[in-house]
């Protein structure tokens, strides 16, 4: 999808965007997040996170793109995540990957 594009894990959190950036402001309202704020966010997260922590977090983000890909969840449906569905990843991961890698895929997403 080019909504989460072929790239190195690092650069994952920087290059995958929702396909429906949302926030809320104070009073409930919702509205979509521009352009400007969105450069700002990952310029933020460029800057900020170590290499490490961009390529743990990156590759927690491709094995949940990877677990919904394989389970029909849709874009829409994937950010922001939903506590079940984020249980059901991370339990279909039991077994699998380390109990800190798991702890870095839920920083992640």
């Amino acid at each position: 999808s080019p909504l989460h594009p072929h790239c190195l894990a690092r650069e994952r959190l920087q290059l995958w965007v929702p396909s429906h950036i949302v926030r809320s402001s104070g009073d409930n309202k919702t509205h979509t997040i521009t352009e400007d704020q969105l450069d700002h966010i990952l310029k933020v997260i460029g800057a900020s996170w170590a290499e490490k922590t961009k390529e743990a977090y990156g590759a927690g983000l491709l094995t949940y793109h990877v677990f919904c890909d394989m389970h029909g969840i849709t874009e829409h449906q994937r950010a922001p995540i939903r506590a079940n569905t984020l249980l059901a990843f991370l339990s279909s991961c039991a077994g699998l990957y380390s109990g800190s890698a798991l702890a870095n895929f839920t920083a992640g997403l």
